[in-house]
């Protein structure tokens, strides 16, 4: 269980390539998390990480509930940057997570990326002020997006700008209840 902590002011480190990441909470290759009511805000990079890691088994049937996320961003490697990336590599197929009633305001590129999760459900989240993409579905297979609300999608010009988009060959994904607007 990962619950009532207080994560800020993080700056990440530098890889042997140069390029800068960072996390504010890192759950890779982690299983049966609960990860709830944290908060997280400015930083370099990632919110919260859940993710599969080289050699480590894919992260299964994680709950990320109640936690707010404010201001975590990477300006100078967009790629990993945003609030909540829940992102595996090609191999990971199922993983069972649950987001819901996340707060994710001001971070990065992407609000929400859930990308090779499939069997997932994002539930009653908001998304605000996301530098590109409020959220992201991308190559996986089975999800349901329902009752999210994603606010200022593209708010400072970065492209492609969007509330909710389906990408990668994302399949079998139900979208329901969800809004958007400025």
């Amino acid at each position: 269980i990962v619950t009532g902590n207080t994560v800020e002011d993080f700056g990440g480190h530098f890889m042997l390539d140069g390029s800068r990441v960072g996390t504010g909470l890192q759950l890779s290759s982690s299983r049966d998390i609960l990860c709830v009511d944290n908060l997280v805000r400015v930083g370099t990079g990632v919110g919260i990480l859940c993710n599969a890691l080289q050699g480590g088994g894919p992260p299964l049937d994680n709950v990320l509930r109640g936690n707010r996320v404010r201001e975590v961003s990477n300006p100078t490697n967009h790629n990993v940057s945003g609030g909540l990336r829940l992102a595996n590599g090609s191999g990971v197929a199922r993983t069972g997570t649950l987001v819901e009633g996340n707060s994710v305001v001001d971070c990065g590129r992407y609000g929400i990326l859930l990308e090779n999760h499939g069997d997932s459900l994002l539930d009653g989240n908001l998304v605000r002020g996301s530098a590109g993409a409020g959220i992201v579905i991308s190559s996986l297979e089975r999800a349901l997006v329902r009752d999210n609300l994603v606010v200022d999608s593209g708010a400072y010009g970065e492209s492609p700008p969007g509330a909710i988009q389906l990408v990668n060959s994302a399949r079998g994904v139900i979208l329901s209840g969800n809004s958007a607007g400025l």
